[in-house]
């Protein structure tokens, strides 16, 4: 996992995703990567603190996130695990903040079948795709799904399905339907729907990349084509 890990990541150009310099064996032994030193905090900090009631601020920071799951699928890669500790913030002196994308301990390359298998159940339980807690194939679409639930936190102060078991949590993601009611910030309501697609049990229903996403963010017209 670790050399899978720096292969993904020596793929990946984007000013939104972590980067690899090295990797090698230190002296007694442990293998180590050497990779650009991000100042911030990550988003689940954040989110401590008290849930994110601004849309252009929200739509900042996602829209980076798409911009980085983006360049990750134009690699042919899937994260995996695409949670709000994943995502760290970083101020850049103005209003704007830099979001950067890490943690990709169990990212894959999507068409590998030496190391993306069907059966291997991995990530977040609380963040996780039906298909992935299934332990089924997983694409594009299944970071789709955790960018969701992602975004679902962040507006809310927890993921679709909290303060449950993690059996309970992967469960509720294959059968239950998350509720969203955003009525006391009637601004965010377009973003409700995008969030509620992205969530949907069927990958073919979701949104089908993460550009995609980033248009109805900003309330484009989103006219996808099958996967």
């Amino acid at each position: 996992r670790f050399q899978v890990e720096a292969k993904c990541l020596a793929r990946i150009d984007s000013s939104n995703v972590v980067r690899v310099y090295n990797m090698g064996m230190g002296s007694d032994g442990q293998p180590y990567l050497a990779m650009n030193y991000i100042e911030g905090e990550s988003l689940d900090k954040i989110i401590e603190r008290g849930r994110i009631n601004d849309l252009h601020r929200f739509r900042e920071l996602f829209g980076q996130a798409c911009s980085a799951l983006q360049d990750v699928h134009n690699r042919q890669i899937v994260h995996r695990d695409i949670n709000p500790s994943n995502f760290l913030i970083t101020p850049t002196g103005t209003e704007a903040e830099l979001l950067t994308l890490v943690g990709f301990t169990f990212a894959r390359p999507i068409k590998d079948p030496t190391t993306l298998q069907v059966g291997e159940v991995v990530g977040n339980p609380y963040y996780m795709s039906p298909e992935q807690c299934l332990g089924e194939a997983v694409d594009q679409r299944s970071d789709i799904y955790s960018l969701g639930c992602s975004m679902f936190e962040v507006l809310t102060g927890a993921p679709p399905f909290p303060r449950k078991s993690m059996v309970e949590a992967m469960s509720m993601h294959i059968t239950e339907q998350p509720i969203l009611t955003l009525t006391d910030i009637p601004e965010f309501a377009p973003v409700q729907a995008v969030i509620l697609r992205c969530l949907e049990k069927k990958p073919e229903d979701r949104f089908q990349s993460a550009a995609d996403v980033n248009l109805a963010l900003v309330g484009q017209q989103v006219k996808t084509k099958p996967f």
